[in-house]
């Protein structure tokens, strides 16, 4: 808004001729004091308005409501970390006792091989659909519009 008013400030009128350069140093002046007399500017050179600012912010940060929310928003961030490490431990779990039963064929045989691959496939699976979840899930307790992410999730597939 300030930027806006300067610009418009500085343009020239349309009806009015270039400034020669013996006036440019009065329209310099005059920029500063219309400048001066904006409002935005001499509040913000105002020092209450600092104080006021600082009193608002001491206020907002000794407020209980805010302090009680954030820690609610930090247990359902922690809630969905453990859910998800849980989540990876379980499948890991179950996919290392499903290829125990293969251990004692030959270190060559077909259906060895092809149990240990299926339970490595399932274990990276797991991680790469879980913790991209759990972060988008924790992303949007901290209100990050997650839209455009599940959106690229969706199409890349």
């Amino acid at each position: 808004m300030l930027l806006n008013r300067l610009l418009l400030l500085t343009q020239l009128n349309p009806l009015q001729q270039a400034t020669p350069p013996d006036t440019a140093a009065v329209d310099t002046v005059s920029l500063a004091q219309r400048l001066r007399a904006d409002s935005t500017i001499q509040r913000l050179a105002d020092p209450t308005t600092f104080s006021d600012f600082f009193g608002a912010l001491r206020e907002g940060l000794l407020d209980a409501a805010l302090w009680i929310g954030l820690a609610g928003v930090m247990v359902q961030i922690l809630l969905i970390l453990f859910l998800a490490w849980l989540a990876i431990r379980v499948i890991d779990k179950v996919s290392k006792r499903s290829t125990r039963r293969f251990e004692d064929l030959p270190k060559s045989h077909p259906r060895r091989q092809r149990a240990f691959t299926i339970s490595n496939l399932l274990s990276s699976s797991a991680r790469y659909v879980v913790w991209p979840v759990a972060v988008i899930m924790v992303l949007d307790q901290l209100d990050v519009d997650v839209a455009a992410l599940v959106a690229t999730a969706g199409i890349a597939g």
